[in-house]
């Protein structure tokens, strides 16, 4: 009895030590792919030099997101969703760059917490919305697939930074292009079914959002 308990615990114990070795690859390829989604970035940051250091665009990662910020200064006329028509170059720029990336392209519109003043708006949640799809319309009228974009606004509810200066406010007001990359495409079928019952402490480690990572269709990569 003793020798069969002895048994069944040297098995679980080698189960879990395989679980924890599938756990480690896969974290391994993980680590790559952000590592690649990085490397990206600084390629986009290289190709969007001139507009970075113009303090008119912002880029950074998160996982395996790459996040190109525009800022409301020199991009729309104030409490407008019209863009100024030297920002449309700044948009072929972006999107020359867009099309070489693979990804879910996000657009996302973003405001202070003044409340608009319009007869054209009803509220900062129809102004952000209507922001990011100029810039969506911009971004699109090329060669990009139409099916990897997804537009929202959403007012004030994300700010970057607190609204309690001016200053905080101008850098609130912006809409912001998330090229989310995903994962399907890297990890096969059997590691990401492990990912999504059991490696949810993976992907917060290494801030992940699963609820993108699994749902890249191919139309999306390019």
């Amino acid at each position: 009895m003793e020798y069969a308990d002895a048994k069944e615990y040297d098995v679980e114990a080698g189960e879990t030590a395989q679980e924890a070795g599938v756990k480690a690859r896969i974290k391994q390829q993980l680590e790559e792919l952000i590592e690649e989604t990085k490397e990206d970035a600084k390629d986009l940051a290289k190709e969007l030099k001139e507009e970075i250091e113009a303090g008119q665009i912002e880029i950074e990662t998160e996982g395996r997101k790459i996040i190109i910020r525009i800022r409301e200064k020199g991009s729309f006329k104030s409490g407008s969703h019209i863009m100024t028509d030297e920002y449309f170059n700044v948009m072929d720029d972006i999107r020359a760059v867009l099309i070489q990336k693979p990804g879910k392209i996000q657009i996302q519109g973003h405001t202070d917490n003044i409340p608009i003043r319009s007869s054209r708006y009803r509220s900062n949640w129809e102004l952000s919305t209507s922001r990011a799809v100029s810039v969506a319309e911009a971004l699109m009228n090329g060669d990009i697939n139409p099916r990897r974009f997804e537009i929202s606004g959403f007012a004030d509810i994300q700010p970057l930074v607190d609204n309690s200066t001016r200053a905080n406010r101008a850098r609130n007001r912006r809409v912001e292009i998330v090229i989310r990359q995903g994962i399907k495409q890297d990890i096969s079928k059997k590691d990401q079914d492990l990912l999504q019952e059991e490696g949810q402490d993976i992907m917060r480690n290494l801030d992940l959002d699963p609820e993108y990572l699994f749902d890249l269709r191919p139309e999306e990569v390019f």
